[in-house]
């Protein structure tokens, strides 16, 4: 009755969706169709077709926060990601809204103006500030897999003249797992060889291992802001903390802490010997005219 009601097409679209909806809750599930997957289907449909519209016409928003050095008390470089105006949830890098099997080309879209326009707003914001900047983009294996991604990073260092040896490549624990590790090997040595320094991401978090270490080659390594948001009244996550920057210290990894928003922990993590904090106590993720004004002005308050 609901075949001959929708017509077989329709009918078959409802089942893959209640389908893709199973296999998303896990094996052994089951799920039905109901009005509510199919409107979710349409919106999602409609926001893609609106991402795919801006890729093309590289109507992303680049969005840029420092990174503070706790020990030289300065900002000593930048990260940079590609920001996305969504029809209805306004401002967020698309690569969340996005499936890292089904939707390869656009992260790779995504990534790459991240790279090519942090690039040319960090040559940029050297000349105006004057002060030696480090560069971070964080990449997945939808770029790293590429044959030809080592060939455009160069193309692109050469052409905005940014230092490669200031670019860092930070590596997302999805990308840094065995797997992807192994697949990517080629790729990452190239990397390590042109000069380019490579961070593990969110470390500490449910995704990363230690294993991680050995596995990606990398010599900076980013502690997960879930480790950070409660550092001052949990004991166990800030011995975890100190426990991963000991650890850091034995594989010649630099540290910085994700996700500081209050003076109490960046005195806690410098205290445990932490090189580097980023997050909303230095500053909120900002254009880079207003990235421009801060490097210039700003100034950590002691506390």
């Amino acid at each position: 009755l609901f075949c001959a009601k929708v017509g077989l097409e329709e009918f078959i679209n409802c089942g893959d969706l209640a389908l893709y909806a199973a296999k998303k809750s896990g094996r052994g599930r089951y799920a039905w169709y109901t009005e509510a997957l199919g409107t979710a289907h349409r919106h999602r449909r409609m926001s893609m077709a609106q991402l795919d519209q801006d890729l093309e016409t590289g109507s992303l928003t680049l969005l840029m926060q420092p990174q503070f050095d706790l020990h030289a008390r300065r900002i000593t470089g930048y990260e940079a990601s590609a920001h996305w105006l969504h029809p209805s949830e306004g401002l967020v890098d698309p690569r969340t809204l996005l499936n890292n099997q089904d939707d390869v080309k656009r992260i790779a879209q995504v990534e790459k103006f991240s790279l090519k326009q942090g690039l040319s707003e960090m040559s940029r914001l050297l000349e105006a500030s004057g002060t030696p900047l480090r560069l971070t983009v964080d990449l997945t294996a939808a770029s790293l897999g590429d044959p030809d991604f080592v060939a455009l990073l160069v193309h692109l260092c050469e052409d905005t003249g940014f230092p490669l040896s200031d670019l860092t490549i930070e590596l997302d624990p999805a990308t840094v797992n065995l797997k992807e590790c192994a697949r990517l090997r080629n790729t990452l040595e190239e990397l390590r060889a042109i000069g380019c320094h490579m961070a593990l991401d969110e470390f500490g978090s449910l995704q990363s291992g230690l294993g991680q270490l050995i596995e990606s080659g990398a010599n900076l390594l980013k502690i997960s802001p879930a480790l950070i948001t409660d550092l001052e009244t949990s004991i166990d996550k800030r011995h975890l903390v100190e426990a991963i920057v000991t650890l850091a210290g034995k594989f010649d990894y630099q540290v910085v802490a994700l996700g500081v928003e209050r003076s109490e922990q960046e005195k806690i993590l410098r205290q445990l010997g932490c090189g580097h904090v980023q997050g909303a106590l230095i500053s909120r993720w900002v254009s880079p005219r207003e990235a421009e004004i801060h490097v210039r002005e700003f100034v950590f308050e002691e506390h």
